[in-house]
């Protein structure tokens, strides 16, 4: 922990104002179509102060909806002219993630992305990665679907985090600034004197502590996990029946998967004619119906129950085994944002019951 001072509350998103005068591209929650969600803004007075979590994550700034891989078009004697387009990477700093979208995009899905772990490594989520500096705000309180403490983390973790700003309680309440990066440092000369020294460097960090430690408290769903891995592990559980008990009313609508921060399937698809087009790259989603589906029409996953099943067994066992990271980080949009109610924490609660009984012998 490196606490640097402090900010008044009424002062915080003074720090838009600051970053973009800097020339700098900030990314903060706003409103889009009516709803909170990430976002460029340019002035303090388009950021929606008083949120819980955004409806998306700001994981689209560093792994796009949709980008355009090259241009093709084709020669007189038949060969291909492949074309990259020319790519800008501007400076960008991400203000007011909460903890776990941070973790799960500059820890998990960097972990697949960034080559750590599997030798392979995207080239422009790297880049992106680089250029981005990510400002994090701890949660005062929890959204009634959050439960990031059950999946070890917490409503003040700083993983990932350049900048991790906390609200203290009381009567007299400051944003307190710790920094944890390089980058980090490098934002605090932008904000100048936005943030505040304090010579009670201590007290600070106390009190820092001590609202992290009450934002904890008001988490109620809060629950076991720690045998659904081992649950997992076992290939005779496969194909258990709370699968497709618990699963068969998902409709495949893929919400769950766009809105994670941890989900990153692509597909690639050439638009335009047999001599001339373009090849983007779009977000794709393990819970569509012709996400597996053969050319030969072979679909390995028939069911929205089969496909839910993989999304559950990526979240909890194949991240943790392919890149050693976590495949949910609590954020609790699949479970609120479901439009028929599917709760990935009732298929954990139940595999962790369930391991737990064989333990027993019962």
């Amino acid at each position: 922990m490196s606490v640097r001072g402090y900010i008044r509350p009424e002062r915080l998103w003074q720090m838009v104002d600051r970053l973009s005068t800097a020339g700098l591209r900030v990314v903060a929650p706003t409103t889009v179509d009516g709803l909170c969600q990430f976002g460029v803004v340019t002035a303090a007075n388009q950021v929606v102060t008083d949120y819980l979590l955004p409806q998306n994550t700001f994981k689209e700034f560093l792994f796009p909806k949709q980008e355009q891989v090259f241009t093709y078009l084709r020669n007189g004697d038949g060969s291909y002219l492949l074309t990259e387009p020319r790519r800008a990477f501007p400076e960008t700093v991400v203000l007011g993630a909460r903890p776990c979208d941070t973790v799960g995009i500059m820890g998990s899905l960097a972990a697949v992305f960034g080559g750590d772990k599997w030798g392979y490594e995207d080239p422009l989520f790297t880049e992106r990665r680089r250029v981005t500096t990510v400002v994090s705000f701890s949660c005062d309180r929890p959204d009634i679907s959050c439960f990031c403490t059950t999946q070890g983390l917490g409503p003040d973790d700083p993983k990932g985090s350049d900048v991790l700003i906390t609200r203290t309680e009381g009567d007299a309440p400051v944003c307190v600034v710790e920094v944890f990066s390089a980058r980090g440092e490098a934002l605090l000369d932008h904000l100048g004197d936005l943030v505040a020294a304090d010579r009670d460097a201590s007290g600070l960090a106390l009190a820092r502590k001590q609202a992290g430690a009450l934002a904890r408290e008001r988490f109620v769903r809060v629950f076991d996990i720690s045998q659904v891995k081992t649950f997992l592990d076992n290939p005779g559980n496969f194909d258990d029946e709370m699968f497709e008990r618990l699963g068969t009313k998902c409709v495949s609508c893929g919400v769950c998967t766009f809105e994670c921060p941890t989900c990153h399937c692509f597909d690639f698809q050439d638009v335009g004619a047999p001599g001339s087009g373009e090849r983007i790259k779009i977000w794709d989603s393990c819970q569509l119906p012709d996400f597996t589906l053969h050319a030969s029409g072979h679909q390995p996953r028939k069911t929205s129950w089969e496909r839910y099943r993989n999304r559950f067994l990526c979240k909890f066992k194949i991240y943790e085994d392919a890149f050693e990271a976590l495949g949910c980080t609590g954020c609790g949009r699949c479970v609120r944002d479901c439009p028929v109610h599917v709760d990935i924490t009732s298929y954990a609660m139940q595999a962790n019951k369930k391991q737990q009984l064989v333990q027993i012998g019962a």
